[in-house]
């Protein structure tokens, strides 16, 4: 899905918001409430299950989280359950 404004993807432009936010509620954050009212109400209706996940990053993040530790990730993301699938080119994109 594409913003209209700006031509991003819709979820670029919640992603810099959400990111761009301090400790308040910014105006900008105000804006995005409905749409994610509406979005979290339709996950309360999907079946909850307990699995890891992974998630691709550029950088190694290993020093600054412990694995027994919980965190927020503050973005909408891509997310794996499988770990050969964030080792294939798709997701790593070309490293040579």
């Amino acid at each position: 899905m594409v913003s209209s404004s700006n031509d991003q993807p819709l979820y670029e432009v919640l992603n810099s918001t959400l990111r761009s936010v301090k400790l308040e509620i910014s105006d900008q954050l105000k804006l995005w409430f409905l749409y994610l009212k509406l979005f979290i109400d339709a996950l309360t209706h999907l079946p909850s299950y307990r699995e890891i996940v992974y998630r691709n990053v550029t950088n190694d993040l290993s020093d600054y989280y412990e694995l027994s530790e919980k965190f927020v990730w503050w973005s909408f993301s891509s997310c794996t359950k499988s770990l050969t699938t964030l080792q294939s080119t798709k997701f790593l994109g070309n490293t040579e």
